[in-house]
């Protein structure tokens, strides 16, 4: 399980009282990031990525790289549809779908 603060924005971290569980990897995550209107909260463990609703605690999207490539840093575009996610390699993906939009960084060449 990975933890959380109530709050529904970045903001208001400073006033949540306790925390809440939302489901999703077991143990620690490398990073995590707030989509830019607060409500989605990104996490990255080793080479998945997971997407929460912040106002209902849900699950929205668990993607694992087909590259294996492990996770550094992630990362919401400013309009907060996309997010990357990666570290020698960096993954652009569509933040409501997972689709893969774009890799950049280290690729292997077959």
């Amino acid at each position: 399980m990975a933890t959380a603060l109530t709050a529904a924005t970045p903001s208001n971290l400073a006033t949540a009282q306790e925390p809440v569980i939302l489901k999703g990897p077991q143990g620690a995550v490398s990073t995590v990031a707030f989509s830019p209107d607060g409500r989605t909260l990104a996490a990255a463990q080793g080479a998945r990525l997971y997407l929460w609703d912040l106002r209902n605690q849900e699950l929205l999207l668990s993607v694992w790289t087909d590259t294996g490539n492990r996770s550094g840093r992630v990362a919401f575009s400013p309009d907060g549809k996309m997010i990357a996610f990666g570290d020698t390699e960096l993954t652009v993906r569509d933040a409501n779908s997972g689709k893969k939009l774009l890799t950049f960084g280290r690729q292997d060449k077959g």
